[in-house]
């Protein structure tokens, strides 16, 4: 607690502490002793307060009461002279530390109006300063390093010092700003850069000085700098591109023009330039040379060599030519036809445009002309008319010949579906066919013969549009009010000259006659072939008589009775063939179906075919064990019979026959494969129809009717199986049948 008076107070307190000290000397000591304690008290309380010379005056006030007080109390001479000499050294003493002491405040009173001061010019400069001390502790900053540092709105500078500096400006850690402080720290030299503070968003050049004692860090605000060189890098960014454009748009026109001559000397146009007089400027070689030369700088208009004529023969006006339009008139034309006879008799039709060039207030600077010679277009465009005329007497024709056809025609185009019907197909079809309804309308009622649909894929029509030229088939029309009609259908895609299918023609015969023909045909056949077995059996009964008794007979009757049994054996065979055939053709056709092991029936068949192979190796190949199949025996054995002999007849003499089979799933695959010349492939689409003899055949006078593959089909067909040939003309033919495994088996497959 400090003590606070004036001078007069002061003055007081030293007599007060000189008086109290004579009454303690006077009152509580002996007589005869004096003490000098109590006088020092008074001297050192005037060192408190008082100058140099105040403090000499107490002393010496203080020295003669202290020598009145020893001589009142007769205190022995020595100890008195000791003890005043004490109280005098204490005075020096005093006086001494007094001294220093002011010199001490003078110095502190210096050093306080200093660090004031510099306190006052630090927070008035525009720079930022930061003091920090060895730990860290904030020892000064200023209000700008606070602003900088953007924690001016919430806290003063006085109150962060001798904080930490991380932990009171934590936006340090992480920033440059804070990277370089302890770079600094670290490597104890100074730093210098300037960064972007974030945080506040101000740019800064900083400083930080290391010392012994901390660092002194110096910021200073170079955001406008800053901001300024942007500008100006900006400008000369922009600058730097305006030029880069100026010297890119100056290349692009040099490019541009080196273009433009190329396109105008390679264009098929010719191009005409001219001024606001009318001379020519510019003009290309193809002008040149529909025009016979054009004389830059001179009027455009007919020169010497050619004139100038309408279509219809009369004179052009040189003023109505595309350049003196657009330049006098201020017109832009187009498609101006002019007939151009030059002196030669050659002549050509050329078309022309112009249109006029003008100045940004509208004014006509010059224009520009185009002319095409349309010579090959006009000729072309009168070709087109003949055409034109000659397709729609085509179509006519074909119009008429469409609707007047005796047998029905239909259309499919493939992009669209729409289909096309002419009048005989609506009547086989019995209904009317709208073209936009497409094919769904009546694929529906096109069946198999037998009455079964056929899958759309299957259609003649749909193979057609895939790109086949499917053959003739026969097919049964079910119309909408019940009644049917048996038809042939032929097919074949349309193609444009580039192979492009663009849709299909079906042409439809209605049969209905010849299937009536046929079935009388069938019943005669069938007629004449069961009255003709009877007389044969008896002539076979007879022959096979007489050739039991042919050892009484001469050899010429052997003979003779040898050919009898064999023509009547064949005779037979062919009268059970056509009778077969009027069996397949009326479907009464019937098979005895049962369980076959078809391994023993094919080695039978092959030891037996003797008769038939003419001394022909035949080999048997069977693949693994075969299941049993459901099947007529002795219909499968007329057919491999009938496989066999076909081999021989038309296989190379003395060549092997191979039969094989094999299982393929629920089926038995078996083959009969003979080499030889083949069947050419236009020939296998008919190899399994009636009658049907190949020419190869017809050419070797090979016997026969052409009815065993039909008959094969038939049979094969009616046990569930399936028939087909393939033939390597020159190489080899094989044919193939395949037959249902028995029910029984799989089920016995099955539950095993």
């Amino acid at each position: 607690m400090t003590l606070r008076a004036g001078p007069v107070g002061k003055v007081l307190i030293v007599a007060l502490s000189l008086l109290l000290g004579f009454l303690i000397d006077s009152l509580v000591q002996p007589r005869d002793q004096f003490v000098a304690t109590p006088y020092a008290v008074s001297v050192l309380i005037a060192t408190q307060w008082f100058s140099r010379r105040g403090i000499l005056a107490s002393a010496a006030l203080a020295f003669l009461v202290a020598a009145y007080s020893a001589y009142l109390d007769q205190s022995p001479l020595v100890p008195t002279l000791l003890h005043l000499v004490s109280l005098i050294t204490i005075s020096v003493l005093a006086l001494l530390l007094t001294e220093e002491r002011w010199a001490s405040a003078r110095r502190a009173g210096e050093a306080e109006a200093a660090r004031r001061e510099i306190t006052s010019i630090l927070n008035s400069i525009t720079d930022g300063f930061i003091a920090v001390d060895r730990d860290g502790r904030l020892r000064y900053l200023n209000a700008t390093a606070l602003r900088f540092l953007g924690r001016d709105s919430d806290v003063a500078p006085s109150e962060l010092v001798g904080q930490n500096l991380w932990t009171s400006i934590p936006d340090l850690e992480g920033t440059p700003l804070g990277r370089a402080i302890r770079e600094a720290i670290t490597a104890g030299a100074v730093v210098s850069r300037e960064t972007l503070f974030e945080p506040s968003g101000c740019w800064l050049e900083v400083r930080i000085y290391p010392a012994a004692n901390g660092l002194s860090i110096d910021l200073r605000d170079v955001g406008a700098r800053k901001r300024e060189e942007e500008v100006r890098q900006r400008l000369l960014d922009d600058l730097r591109r305006e030029q880069q454009r100026a010297l890119a748009l100056v290349e692009q026109t040099r490019r541009l023009n080196v273009t433009l001559r190329t396109v105008l000397d390679t264009m098929p146009a010719g191009v005409l330039l001219a001024d606001a007089r009318g001379a020519i400027v510019l003009s290309n070689p193809e002008a040149n040379l529909i025009l016979g030369g054009v004389v830059t700088g001179t009027a455009y208009g007919p020169r010497g060599g050619y004139s100038l004529f309408r279509l219809d023969g009369t004179p052009f006006p040189p003023r109505e030519l595309p350049l003196p339009q657009a330049i006098e008139h201020g017109r832009a034309t187009r498609d101006i036809e002019i007939l151009v006879r030059y002196n030669n008799g050659f002549e050509v039709v050329i078309s022309g445009a112009g249109s006029p060039e003008r100045d940004p207030s509208g004014g006509i600077t010059g224009a520009v002309a185009i002319i095409q010679d349309i010579t090959a277009r006009k000729r072309a465009e009168q070709e087109r008319e003949r055409l034109l005329a000659q397709v729609q007497t085509e179509r006519a024709r074909f119009q008429a010949i469409f609707e007047c056809a005796f047998n029905g025609i239909l259309y499919v185009d493939k992009a669209t579906g729409a289909v096309l019907a002419n009048p005989e197909m609506v009547r086989l079809l019995g209904r009317p066919i709208v073209s936009a309804a497409g094919r769904a309308q009546y694929v529906g009622d096109i069946r198999y013969p037998d009455g079964r649909p056929i899958p759309e894929a299957d259609l003649p029509g749909t193979r057609a549009l895939d790109g086949e030229t499917p053959p003739r088939t026969e097919a049964l029309v079910v119309r909408p009010d019940g009644t049917s009609v048996p038809v042939l259908d032929n097919a074949a895609p349309v193609r444009l000259s580039d192979g492009t299918i663009i849709g299909a023609v079906i042409v439809t015969q209605d049969i209905s006659e010849i299937k009536a023909a046929e079935r009388l045909r069938e019943e005669w056949t069938s007629l004449v072939a069961h009255d003709l077995r009877q007389p044969v059996t008896v002539i076979s009964g007879y022959a096979d008589l007489l050739a039991k008794q042919l050892g009484a007979l001469p050899p010429s009757a052997r003979a003779s009775v040898g050919h009898i049994v064999t023509m009547t054996r064949l005779l037979n065979r062919m009268i059970g063939d056509l009778l077969d055939v009027s069996r397949i053709e009326a479907r009464r056709l019937t098979v005895a179906r049962e369980e076959v092991d078809l391994t023993a029936l094919l080695r039978d068949v092959v030891a037996r075919s003797a008769e038939v192979s003419q001394r022909r190796p035949v080999r048997l190949e069977i693949a693994g064990a075969l299941p049993r199949i459901e099947a007529d025996p002795s219909r499968i054995e007329q057919v491999l019979a009938n496989l066999i002999s076909n081999a021989v007849k038309y296989g190379t003499p003395g060549t092997e026959i191979v039969v094989a089979a094999r299982r393929i799933g629920r089926e038995v695959e078996v083959s009969v494969t003979n080499t030889g010349p083949g069947i050419p492939p236009e020939q296998m689409a008919r190899l399994f129809t009636r009658f049907y003899r190949t020419a190869s055949a017809q050419a070797g006078r090979v016997g026969g009717l052409g009815l065993g593959l039909y008959i094969s089909r038939g049979l094969v067909e009616a046990m569930g199986g399936r028939i087909w040939a393939k033939s390597i003309p020159g190489q080899t033919t094989t044919f193939f049948i395949t037959l249902p495994v028995s029910s029984d088996q799989i089920r016995r497959a099955f539950s095993s």
